[in-house]
């Protein structure tokens, strides 16, 4: 048998690339609230509104995300991550905010207070509409 070999985001050569997805918290309360912004809890309800792929260029998945966050943010880096911002305010998304889920190839990370942890267990993908929120 024989196994595939998958560089890790950072180790690779630097030409190349890896899909990005920003996934959007939608999970309420039973009164109704949003409870996406108070973090990220396994189970909660995911709707994947913008996926891209970019050079890895030597980054780590979490160096990746943080371009991300910024650039979601209005905040972009370089011209690579203005072009992105625009085209994510295009679809009238929200920012990326707490709770929220941004996927480096396989890894995926939890928009935390400050910074990012590893996924531990799962979401729920779903396709509904709420504020800001656009599935593709």
């Amino acid at each position: 048998m024989t196994r595939t070999h998958t560089t890790p985001p950072g180790t690779g050569p630097a030409e190349a690339t890896v899909t990005v997805s920003v996934w959007h918290n939608v999970t309420r309360d039973g009164a109704g609230h949003a409870t996406g912004y108070f973090g990220f809890t396994p189970g909660d309800l995911m709707v994947k509104v913008f996926t891209y792929s970019t050079q890895v260029r030597g980054r780590h998945a979490e160096d990746i995300a943080e371009d991300a966050f910024a650039a979601f943010n209005d905040f972009p880096r370089d011209s690579e991550s203005q072009a992105l911002a625009r085209q994510y305010r295009a679809r009238r998304l929200r920012s990326v905010s707490r709770g929220d889920v941004i996927t480096v190839g396989e890894a995926a990370l939890i928009v935390e207070r400050a910074g990012f942890s590893h996924l531990r267990g799962g979401f729920t993908p779903v396709r509904v509409h709420d504020h800001g929120t656009h599935p593709l």
